[in-house]
């Protein structure tokens, strides 16, 4: 009986995932793709479209690539996003079909932390771009939501200091750091669009 316990035991621990996801506070999505692993060829490849900031500090740490299906063109698209540079997705042939520019180089602390595709109730994959921004004093980390459009354009969808974000059919509900619990509702032309701010709750 016990070597049956042992077996199982150690079947469970196989099947689990050896890592969380780079972003764990965003629920109710699927990750497709997702790395928190920064290098400094990004950096150069982007530079083809987008220089890179020479006084930025976080090109030092580079950028991120990922492979997914995030446009309607056949084939799997390439995701490059950079601190500065921005989000670039390349369909499976190499030309450019959508952008997003970078955040403002502030400080020290300036990082492209992760970035994630995800699959959601929507009819597109979304892009989750997470960056901290700021010096050592003062600095902020937020959350970018970014689908390839119809027209092949980059489209923002959500963008707020990273907190507990909740994906469900039709909208999301956002935990800000400290503001409170906020509903938003989802708009085809705008994206999520704030519709009611909860009351805060103590924890």
């Amino acid at each position: 009986m016990r070597s049956c316990i042992l077996v199982l035991a150690v079947m469970a621990a196989c099947a689990a995932p050896a890592t969380s996801p780079p972003v764990p506070s965003l629920h109710g999505v699927v990750v497709i793709s997702a790395s928190d692993h920064a290098t400094p060829a990004v950096i150069d490849r982007i530079a083809e479209w987008v220089p890179a900031r020479a006084d930025c500090v976080a090109n030092a740490y580079g950028g991120i690539e990922l492979s997914a299906d995030v446009a309607t063109a056949p084939g799997t698209e390439t995701i490059l996003a950079s601190f500065s540079q921005g989000v670039i997705v390349l369909a499976a042939d190499g030309h450019r079909i959508a952008t997003a520019p970078g955040f403002d180089c502030m400080g020290s602390q300036d990082d492209l932390v992760a970035v994630e595709v995800v699959r959601t109730t929507l009819d597109r994959p979304l892009i989750a771009v997470v960056a901290t921004q700021g010096g050592r004093r003062e600095n902020a980390t937020w959350l970018e939501l970014f689908a390839v459009g119809a027209s092949d354009r980059l489209d923002r969808l959500f963008v707020g200091e990273l907190g507990d974000v909740t994906l469900m059919p039709g909208g999301l509900v956002y935990r800000h750091p400290t503001e409170g619990v906020s509903m938003w509702r989802y708009d085809a032309r705008l994206g999520y669009v704030r519709w009611r701010t909860l009351k805060p709750t103590l924890d």
